[in-house]
């Protein structure tokens, strides 16, 4: 066996396997000892990497490295106040594994009626296909027996020499991360739609035959704030928590990134899987053509939305239509329809995206947002109104500034009055394209949001701009 350190599982479509998380040391040194370390600045970095004997990778955008050390420097480093975290590599651990579930979920239905319940076309007929946007997979990698020149792929795993099959090659071995790419771009050869089929799609392969190691997981995370991808869709699970990969996750929601996740397979009732635990990560759950929720999907608390999951079409190894069935593909829609959103709402931040989804969902369930669906099933029916274009703050004073604003191109669904937000509070709604901000105190910066208001009283995401007051 390799030397993983933690294996996340694959939420698989046959075997649903879910994984533990073991540590898998080197042969025994009484003086060294592998660790990962997290460190809080550039001094904790300087301390890491004068201390390690070696050094197997520096994610630099996490601010994690990982390597072999002296046990001693390790006890000093977990002294310093410039480190954040120590983990050491623990030993006689193995790999824990639920057993497996058999076929028989998936029941053949209409093609593409996934596509159908979410109302996809009312965002195609709109010029939204997810032209622009760029999105990680982070998953076993897309088949090359599909035309799709949108997809870009590569790998951060090794060669696994007892296997016959090449685990370095960027294509997929085992079919789970092309079912996805299917879902989110479509199959024209085989009448199956996408989500958005015009998405940027970049497939980050990380999983090798017994899962995925952390260490490819922040490869790819750090691949991806470094690339300044805009959505990470993480068809993948474990159910315990972990330090190195909080950390890794916080800081690439911090980066801007919106990060949405399965919730996992292993029935109602059962806890959210990690990472589509933590509360940067978005958590999807799945529900069958009915939209009632899928017997084998998780859920909880941490349920953020619902989207079909089970019996859907999409694309096998070799470019073939079969059916499947799991949390790992309810998550593709969630992810493809905010592709959709962040080409309608290219200047919305990750976190406006995120709460602007709340009001693109049928609520299903309880009232209200519930452990089974969250906030409800995406939706197009209903489409909230265009952003402003841009917003120019002119005539800046110590006191008062003015708001220019460049409205929409299409006033489509849009009543013509703007919401104004100063540093988050409410202000006024205008009707004009121009407002000037009184009693502002000098040499400080300010933050002006202005949100378009929809005939129905919705409002967009929301266009931001930051400016300073003079002296």
């Amino acid at each position: 066996m390799k030397n993983n350190r933690l294996l996340i599982s694959l939420l698989n479509t046959i075997a649903l396997l879910i994984l533990g998380f073991p540590y898998l040391a080197k042969a025994s040194n009484p003086t060294t000892q592998q660790a990962m370390i997290i460190y809080r600045n550039s001094v904790g970095e300087k301390q890491v990497l004068t201390a390690a004997k070696h050094v197997d990778q520096n994610y630099h955008h996490l601010q994690t490295i990982a390597g072999t050390f002296n046990k001693a420097d390790i006890r000093k480093l977990k002294k310093s106040s410039s480190i954040v975290k120590v983990e050491t590599l623990k030993k006689d651990t193995h790999l824990f594994s639920m057993p497996e579930k058999k076929q028989g979920s998936e029941v053949p239905s209409a093609l593409n009626w996934n596509m159908s319940l979410i109302h996809a076309s009312n965002a195609w007929t709109n010029g939204l296909s997810g032209k622009s946007v760029k999105v990680a997979l982070i998953d076993t990698g897309v088949t090359s027996k599909v035309s799709w020149p949108n997809v870009y792929r590569y790998s951060f795993v090794q060669d696994v020499r007892s296997t016959l099959i090449d685990e370095s090659s960027p294509y997929d071995n085992d079919g789970h991360g092309t079912f996805i790419a299917g879902i989110l771009l479509g199959n024209a050869r085989n009448s199956l739609l996408g989500v958005a089929p015009d998405m940027s799609l970049y497939s980050l392969k990380v999983f090798k035959p017994d899962g995925a190691p952390i260490q490819a997981i922040l490869k790819a995370l750090d691949w991806s704030i470094a690339h300044k991808i805009d959505i990470v869709n993480l068809s993948l699970g474990m159910k315990m928590d972990d330090a190195i990969l909080r950390n890794a996750i916080a800081k690439t929601s911090k980066a801007g990134i919106i990060l949405v996740a399965a919730a996992g397979n292993d029935g109602n009732g059962k806890n959210v899987e990690y990472p589509a635990r933590y509360s940067q990560v978005i958590a999807v759950s799945s529900i069958d053509k009915q939209s009632l929720i899928s017997p084998f999907s998780n859920t909880g608390t941490q349920i953020e939305f619902a989207a079909p999951g089970n019996s859907v079409y999409s694309t096998d190894l070799q470019g073939n239509r079969r059916l499947g069935s799991g949390t790992s593909f309810a998550t593709p829609h969630v992810t493809g329809f905010l592709a959709l959103l962040k080409q309608q709402y290219p200047r919305a931040t990750s976190s406006q995206l995120r709460k602007a989804l709340r009001d693109y969902t049928i609520d299903l369930g309880v009232k209200g947002k519930d452990p089974f669906y969250g906030y409800g099933l995406i939706d197009f029916s209903h489409p909230l109104p265009n952003d402003v274009q841009d917003i120019q703050i002119n005539n800046i004073t110590s006191s008062s500034a003015v708001a220019v604003i460049k409205v929409p191109k299409s006033l489509n669904n849009q009543s013509g009055n703007y919401r104004i937000y100063l540093n988050g509070s409410y202000v006024k709604t205008i009707n004009t394209d121009r407002y000037k901000i009184t009693n502002l105190k000098k040499k400080t910066m300010y933050r002006v949001e202005i949100k378009t208001r929809g005939k129905d009283g919705r409002l967009s995401p929301g266009v931001e701009k930051t400016f300073h007051t003079r002296s």
